[in-house]
């Protein structure tokens, strides 16, 4: 089992673990004459906790074909983000008091998969949910206006449904950098984005160093994942991912992506795989040999020297 959908299981299990101790707990009440409010509570505890199940559950089913299942590879991050943000929205969708984080960012470099992970996340928590996505090359007083506009959207939504709404901002650093005119402006809406706008925000960016400090406040972006460009590991869940639509037997995944990834001008992101497998399909490309001799003919998409200057950004961007 992937390592995010075993963190799935033991927070099932322990939520039903917690079920049976409430139920224990009502019995020994009711046998001692608790007071009323004591048994409301319990009982109350005792709904909420079948809910989550019920919710994890449902979403867990509803999943087998899409949100982090259509996404291949890093397990650890898809594991951190069942743990800080999709189990604690089933809790709060059944009632549970919890605290969600204002925003996420993901930063990496392009074509390594951040908008997919955004895209996947808002389907984790609900079958067939996109973030709302608001383009930040706009003028910067516009993308506000369109961030109040789709907050106002997200209390209502929220007042109706109890669903909060996933506001994807791509490629952030446009509008969060040092020296933007609507700084103090986004400061304020991340500030204010679980409690008051009932919304998370989703950030990416290729170059983190630009944004400004104050963006990344515990209060404000309570999470940070980088998106590193496939290694080894990575390479080949993402190879098998796509290389099996080729429907070929006998494929050496494993020798597929050490070809991917045993390369001294640069690296493959996850959507440079991709192209590689749309190659091979309108090439008619179906053997090991032949899918190894394109790649070693196929430039890196990313090159050394931005995967140098990522190395170097990311150093300083999480030293800081």
């Amino acid at each position: 089992m992937d390592a995010w959908r075993q963190d799935q299981a033991i927070f099932q299990k322990a939520k039903e673990a917690h079920l049976k101790d409430i139920e224990q707990l009502l019995e020994t009440a009711k046998r001692h004459n608790a007071t009323l409010d004591e048994l409301i509570k319990l009982k109350s505890d005792f709904e909420a906790t079948q809910k989550t199940i019920d919710l994890a559950k449902k979403q867990q089913a509803a999943n087998k074909n899409s949100g982090f299942s259509r996404l291949a590879g890093y397990e650890p991050e898809k594991a951190t983000l069942q743990n800080i943000l999709i189990n604690k929205i089933f809790e709060e969708q059944s009632g549970v008091p919890t605290k969600l984080p204002n925003a996420i960012l993901f930063f990496g470099p392009t074509g390594t998969g951040k908008t997919t992970f955004a895209i996947a996340l808002a389907q984790e928590i609900k079958e067939g949910a996109k973030p709302v996505t608001i383009d930040t090359s706009e003028e910067p007083d516009d993308v506000m206006d369109e961030i109040e506009v789709e907050t106002r959207r997200a209390r209502k939504k929220y007042k109706q449904t109890g669903e909060r709404t996933i506001i994807l901002l791509d490629e952030v650093e446009a509008i969060a950098g040092r020296d933007s005119e609507v700084l103090e402006e986004l400061k304020a809406k991340l500030t204010k984005a679980f409690d008051d706008d009932k919304c998370i925000y989703i950030m990416t960016s290729n170059n983190p160093t630009e944004i400004s400090p104050d963006i990344l406040t515990p209060d404000r972006t309570k999470y940070i994942v980088s998106v590193d460009p496939p290694d080894f590991e990575n390479a080949l869940a993402v190879v098998k991912f796509y290389f099996s639509g080729l429907k070929q037997q006998g494929l050496d995944y494993n020798r597929i992506a050490r070809a991917i990834t045993n390369r001294s001008n640069g690296k493959f992101s996850n959507s440079g795989i991709e192209e590689l497998y749309k190659q091979c399909c309108t090439s008619k490309i179906c053997t090991t040999d032949g899918i190894i001799n394109l790649i070693n003919k196929t430039s890196p998409n990313i090159t050394q020297s931005e995967l140098y200057s990522y190395e170097n950004d990311k150093k300083v961007f999480l030293g800081r």
